[in-house]
Protein backbone atom coordinates (compact mmCIF):
# COMPACT_ATOMS: atom_id res chain seq x y z
CA UNK A 1 0.00 0.00 0.00
CA UNK A 2 1.37 3.38 -0.98
CA UNK A 3 2.08 5.95 1.77
CA UNK A 4 -0.66 8.23 0.43
CA UNK A 5 -3.20 5.39 0.65
CA UNK A 6 -2.09 4.58 4.19
CA UNK A 7 -2.57 8.20 5.27
CA UNK A 8 -6.01 8.34 3.62
CA UNK A 9 -7.04 5.10 5.36
CA UNK A 10 -5.92 6.43 8.76
CA UNK A 11 -7.73 9.73 8.19
CA UNK A 12 -11.02 8.02 7.25
CA UNK A 13 -10.72 5.66 10.23
CA UNK A 14 -10.13 8.58 12.61
CA UNK A 15 -12.99 10.59 11.10
CA UNK A 16 -15.42 7.68 11.33
CA UNK A 17 -14.51 7.09 14.97
CA UNK A 18 -14.97 10.78 15.72
CA UNK A 19 -18.40 10.91 14.03
CA UNK A 20 -19.63 7.75 15.76
CA UNK A 21 -18.39 8.98 19.13
CA UNK A 22 -19.99 12.38 18.58
CA UNK A 23 -23.37 10.90 17.72
CA UNK A 24 -23.20 8.50 20.64
CA UNK A 25 -22.64 11.48 22.94
CA UNK A 26 -25.53 13.43 21.41
CA UNK A 27 -28.10 10.64 21.46
CA UNK A 28 -26.58 8.38 24.13
CA UNK A 29 -26.77 5.40 21.79
CA UNK A 30 -25.17 2.17 22.92
CA UNK A 31 -25.65 0.45 19.57
CA UNK A 32 -23.17 1.62 16.92
CA UNK A 33 -25.44 0.30 14.14
CA UNK A 34 -28.13 2.80 15.15
CA UNK A 35 -25.61 5.61 15.01
CA UNK A 36 -24.53 4.59 11.52
CA UNK A 37 -28.15 4.36 10.45
CA UNK A 38 -28.66 7.90 11.75
CA UNK A 39 -25.64 9.13 9.80
CA UNK A 40 -26.99 7.47 6.64
CA UNK A 41 -30.32 9.05 7.34
CA UNK A 42 -28.75 12.46 7.79
CA UNK A 43 -26.94 12.22 4.47
CA UNK A 44 -30.17 11.17 2.76
CA UNK A 45 -32.43 13.78 4.35
CA UNK A 46 -29.92 16.66 4.49
CA UNK A 47 -28.30 18.04 7.56
CA UNK A 48 -31.36 19.78 9.04
CA UNK A 49 -32.95 16.39 9.96
CA UNK A 50 -32.22 14.32 13.06
CA UNK A 51 -33.86 11.12 14.32
CA UNK A 52 -33.60 8.96 17.41
CA UNK A 53 -34.53 5.80 15.49
CA UNK A 54 -34.68 6.01 11.73
CA UNK A 55 -34.85 2.58 10.21
CA UNK A 56 -36.74 -0.58 10.91
CA UNK A 57 -35.44 -2.58 8.01
CA UNK A 58 -35.99 0.08 5.35
CA UNK A 59 -38.83 1.85 7.14
CA UNK A 60 -38.57 4.94 9.32
CA UNK A 61 -39.73 4.68 12.92
CA UNK A 62 -39.55 6.73 16.07
CA UNK A 63 -39.14 10.47 16.41
CA UNK A 64 -37.67 12.69 13.70
CA UNK A 65 -36.47 16.18 14.52
CA UNK A 66 -36.49 18.67 11.68
CA UNK A 67 -34.33 21.79 11.88
CA UNK A 68 -34.53 25.03 9.94
CA UNK A 69 -31.72 26.09 7.62
CA UNK A 70 -30.45 28.34 10.41
CA UNK A 71 -30.39 25.55 12.98
CA UNK A 72 -33.59 26.10 15.00
CA UNK A 73 -35.83 23.15 15.79
CA UNK A 74 -38.79 23.28 13.36
CA UNK A 75 -40.70 20.01 13.84
CA UNK A 76 -40.73 16.86 15.94
CA UNK A 77 -42.56 14.12 14.04
CA UNK A 78 -43.38 10.52 14.95
CA UNK A 79 -42.96 7.67 12.46
CA UNK A 80 -44.08 4.07 12.36
CA UNK A 81 -43.66 1.67 9.46
CA UNK A 82 -42.20 4.45 7.35
CA UNK A 83 -45.19 6.75 7.76
CA UNK A 84 -46.16 9.65 9.98
CA UNK A 85 -48.00 8.13 12.92
CA UNK A 86 -48.60 9.88 16.20
CA UNK A 87 -47.91 13.36 17.49
CA UNK A 88 -46.37 16.06 15.28
CA UNK A 89 -45.25 19.34 16.84
CA UNK A 90 -44.06 22.42 14.94
CA UNK A 91 -42.07 25.35 16.34
CA UNK A 92 -41.36 28.93 15.35
CA UNK A 93 -37.74 30.06 15.20
CA UNK A 94 -38.23 31.76 18.55
CA UNK A 95 -38.98 28.36 20.10
CA UNK A 96 -42.71 28.89 20.61
CA UNK A 97 -45.28 26.35 19.49
CA UNK A 98 -46.47 26.73 15.89
CA UNK A 99 -48.60 23.61 15.33
CA UNK A 100 -49.51 20.40 17.11
CA UNK A 101 -51.51 17.53 15.71
CA UNK A 102 -51.58 13.77 15.23
CA UNK A 103 -51.08 11.68 12.10
CA UNK A 104 -52.27 8.25 11.09
CA UNK A 105 -50.52 6.64 8.11
CA UNK A 106 -49.30 9.99 6.72
CA UNK A 107 -52.63 11.86 7.03
CA UNK A 108 -53.82 14.22 9.74
CA UNK A 109 -56.22 12.46 12.08
CA UNK A 110 -57.39 14.20 15.24
CA UNK A 111 -57.13 17.72 16.63
CA UNK A 112 -54.94 20.26 14.81
CA UNK A 113 -53.94 23.35 16.78
CA UNK A 114 -52.06 26.34 15.35
CA UNK A 115 -50.50 29.19 17.32
CA UNK A 116 -49.45 32.79 16.77
CA UNK A 117 -45.67 33.41 16.93
CA UNK A 118 -45.91 34.71 20.50
CA UNK A 119 -47.57 31.45 21.66
CA UNK A 120 -51.27 32.35 21.77
CA UNK A 121 -53.72 29.83 20.30
CA UNK A 122 -54.83 30.74 16.75
CA UNK A 123 -57.03 27.88 15.43
CA UNK A 124 -58.40 24.52 16.57
CA UNK A 125 -59.89 22.07 14.09
CA UNK A 126 -60.75 18.40 13.90
CA UNK A 127 -59.60 16.04 11.15
CA UNK A 128 -60.60 12.51 10.29
CA UNK A 129 -58.75 10.63 7.59
CA UNK A 130 -57.05 13.80 6.37
CA UNK A 131 -60.29 15.75 5.98
CA UNK A 132 -61.87 18.41 8.15
CA UNK A 133 -64.64 16.82 10.17
CA UNK A 134 -66.20 18.58 13.11
CA UNK A 135 -65.59 21.86 14.87
CA UNK A 136 -63.25 24.64 13.69
CA UNK A 137 -62.51 27.64 15.92
CA UNK A 138 -60.35 30.71 15.31
CA UNK A 139 -59.14 33.21 17.93
CA UNK A 140 -57.55 36.63 17.71
CA UNK A 141 -54.32 37.59 19.48
CA UNK A 142 -56.34 38.74 22.50
CA UNK A 143 -57.61 35.14 22.84
CA UNK A 144 -61.13 36.10 21.76
CA UNK A 145 -63.05 33.73 19.52
CA UNK A 146 -63.74 35.34 16.13
CA UNK A 147 -65.00 32.37 14.09
CA UNK A 148 -66.70 29.03 14.69
CA UNK A 149 -67.48 26.58 11.88
CA UNK A 150 -68.50 22.95 11.42
CA UNK A 151 -67.17 20.69 8.67
CA UNK A 152 -68.10 17.40 7.09
CA UNK A 153 -65.59 15.78 4.72
CA UNK A 154 -63.75 19.09 4.14
CA UNK A 155 -66.96 21.02 3.45
CA UNK A 156 -68.77 23.53 5.63
CA UNK A 157 -71.75 21.75 7.13
CA UNK A 158 -73.87 23.17 9.92
CA UNK A 159 -73.90 26.45 11.82
CA UNK A 160 -71.17 29.08 11.25
CA UNK A 161 -70.72 31.96 13.67
CA UNK A 162 -68.55 35.06 13.23
CA UNK A 163 -67.88 37.26 16.25
CA UNK A 164 -67.13 40.90 16.98
CA UNK A 165 -64.16 41.79 19.16
CA UNK A 166 -66.55 42.20 22.11
CA UNK A 167 -67.51 38.49 21.81
CA UNK A 168 -70.97 39.29 20.44
CA UNK A 169 -72.13 37.31 17.40
CA UNK A 170 -71.78 39.21 14.10
CA UNK A 171 -73.12 36.59 11.65
CA UNK A 172 -74.91 33.28 11.89
CA UNK A 173 -75.07 31.15 8.75
CA UNK A 174 -76.25 27.62 8.02
CA UNK A 175 -74.31 25.50 5.52
CA UNK A 176 -75.03 22.17 3.89
CA UNK A 177 -72.22 20.31 2.14
CA UNK A 178 -70.26 23.48 1.44
CA UNK A 179 -73.04 25.88 0.40
CA UNK A 180 -75.31 28.29 2.24
CA UNK A 181 -78.49 26.43 3.06
CA UNK A 182 -80.86 27.74 5.69
CA UNK A 183 -81.08 30.84 7.82
CA UNK A 184 -78.54 33.68 7.67
CA UNK A 185 -78.55 36.41 10.33
CA UNK A 186 -76.54 39.56 10.93
CA UNK A 187 -76.29 41.28 14.33
CA UNK A 188 -75.07 44.66 15.57
CA UNK A 189 -72.09 44.91 17.97
CA UNK A 190 -74.68 45.34 20.73
CA UNK A 191 -76.29 42.01 19.86
CA UNK A 192 -79.39 43.27 18.06
CA UNK A 193 -80.67 41.52 14.95
CA UNK A 194 -80.06 43.66 11.83
CA UNK A 195 -80.86 41.33 8.94
CA UNK A 196 -82.26 37.86 8.37
CA UNK A 197 -82.69 35.89 5.18
CA UNK A 198 -82.89 32.33 3.95
CA UNK A 199 -80.80 30.40 1.42
CA UNK A 200 -81.43 27.23 -0.54
CA UNK A 201 -78.37 25.66 -2.20
CA UNK A 202 -76.42 28.94 -1.96
CA UNK A 203 -79.26 31.01 -3.50
CA UNK A 204 -81.30 33.62 -1.63
CA UNK A 205 -84.90 32.41 -1.33
CA UNK A 206 -87.88 33.53 0.73
CA UNK A 207 -88.41 36.40 3.16
CA UNK A 208 -85.71 39.07 3.54
CA UNK A 209 -85.94 41.35 6.55
CA UNK A 210 -83.78 44.15 7.92
CA UNK A 211 -84.12 45.83 11.32
CA UNK A 212 -83.15 48.98 13.18
CA UNK A 213 -80.78 48.57 16.11
CA UNK A 214 -83.80 49.04 18.34
CA UNK A 215 -85.24 45.84 16.88
CA UNK A 216 -88.00 47.56 14.90
CA UNK A 217 -88.66 46.25 11.39
CA UNK A 218 -86.99 48.37 8.69
CA UNK A 219 -87.54 46.51 5.37
CA UNK A 220 -89.23 43.35 4.18
CA UNK A 221 -89.59 41.65 0.78
CA UNK A 222 -89.41 38.16 -0.67
CA UNK A 223 -86.61 36.79 -2.82
CA UNK A 224 -86.93 34.29 -5.65
CA UNK A 225 -83.79 32.68 -7.10
CA UNK A 226 -81.58 35.35 -5.55
CA UNK A 227 -83.62 38.38 -6.66
CA UNK A 228 -86.20 40.48 -4.85
CA UNK A 229 -89.69 39.70 -6.07
CA UNK A 230 -93.12 41.08 -5.17
CA UNK A 231 -94.33 43.63 -2.62
CA UNK A 232 -91.72 45.46 -0.54
CA UNK A 233 -92.26 47.51 2.58
CA UNK A 234 -89.99 50.02 4.30
CA UNK A 235 -90.78 51.41 7.75
CA UNK A 236 -89.75 54.27 10.01
CA UNK A 237 -88.24 53.24 13.33
CA UNK A 238 -91.50 54.24 15.01
CA UNK A 239 -93.35 51.62 12.94
CA UNK A 240 -94.99 53.94 10.41
CA UNK A 241 -94.89 52.88 6.76
CA UNK A 242 -92.32 54.81 4.73
CA UNK A 243 -92.26 53.11 1.28
CA UNK A 244 -94.60 50.63 -0.31
CA UNK A 245 -93.42 49.24 -3.64
CA UNK A 246 -92.97 46.27 -5.91
CA UNK A 247 -89.97 44.37 -7.32
CA UNK A 248 -89.76 42.16 -10.36
CA UNK A 249 -86.63 40.04 -10.88
CA UNK A 250 -84.62 42.28 -8.58
CA UNK A 251 -85.67 45.59 -10.14
CA UNK A 252 -88.16 48.20 -9.04
CA UNK A 253 -91.24 47.83 -11.21
CA UNK A 254 -94.57 49.58 -10.96
CA UNK A 255 -95.76 52.03 -8.29
CA UNK A 256 -93.75 53.04 -5.23
CA UNK A 257 -95.66 55.07 -2.63
CA UNK A 258 -93.58 57.36 -0.39
CA UNK A 259 -94.86 58.40 3.05
CA UNK A 260 -93.72 60.91 5.67
CA UNK A 261 -95.14 60.45 9.16
CA UNK A 262 -97.77 58.17 7.65
CA UNK A 263 -98.90 60.71 5.02
CA UNK A 264 -98.55 59.99 1.30
CA UNK A 265 -96.23 62.62 -0.25
CA UNK A 266 -95.33 61.17 -3.64
CA UNK A 267 -95.70 58.24 -5.98
CA UNK A 268 -92.84 56.95 -8.13
CA UNK A 269 -93.47 54.81 -11.18
CA UNK A 270 -90.78 52.40 -12.41
CA UNK A 271 -90.40 50.22 -15.44
CA UNK A 272 -87.77 47.47 -15.14
CA UNK A 273 -85.72 49.57 -12.73
CA UNK A 274 -86.07 52.86 -14.63
CA UNK A 275 -87.92 55.76 -13.00
CA UNK A 276 -90.57 56.98 -15.46
CA UNK A 277 -92.79 59.38 -13.52
CA UNK A 278 -93.19 61.08 -10.13
CA UNK A 279 -96.45 62.38 -8.69
CA UNK A 280 -96.29 64.86 -5.78
CA UNK A 281 -99.14 65.08 -3.27
CA UNK A 282 -100.22 67.76 -0.82
CA UNK A 283 -100.67 67.07 2.88
CA UNK A 284 -104.43 67.20 2.28
CA UNK A 285 -104.08 64.29 -0.13
CA UNK A 286 -104.58 66.01 -3.47
CA UNK A 287 -102.21 65.73 -6.41
CA UNK A 288 -100.09 68.86 -6.70
CA UNK A 289 -98.01 68.20 -9.81
CA UNK A 290 -96.45 65.47 -11.89
CA UNK A 291 -92.99 64.95 -13.38
CA UNK A 292 -92.40 62.82 -16.45
CA UNK A 293 -88.87 61.44 -16.53
CA UNK A 294 -88.72 60.78 -20.25
CA UNK A 295 -86.59 57.74 -21.00
CA UNK A 296 -86.24 57.12 -17.28
CA UNK A 297 -83.59 57.80 -14.67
Amino acid sequence: MRPRDILLFLFVTFLSAYIVYGYCMEYEFGDVDKVIQDIVREITYKRYYRSDFFKEGSRAKGKVKVYSDTGELAYVNSYKNGKLNGVSIGYYKNGNLKTETTFKDDVVDGILRTYYPHGVLNTVETFKGGKKNGLFEKYDIQRKKILQEHYKDDKLHGLVKEYYGNKKVHYEKMYKEGVLHGIRKEYSPEGNLLRESHYVDDVLQGEVRTYFKSGALKFTCKAVDGLLEGVSEEYEENGLLRVLGYYEKGEKHGEFDIYIMGILTKKQFYERGLLKKIQHYAITGGLEYEENMGAGQ
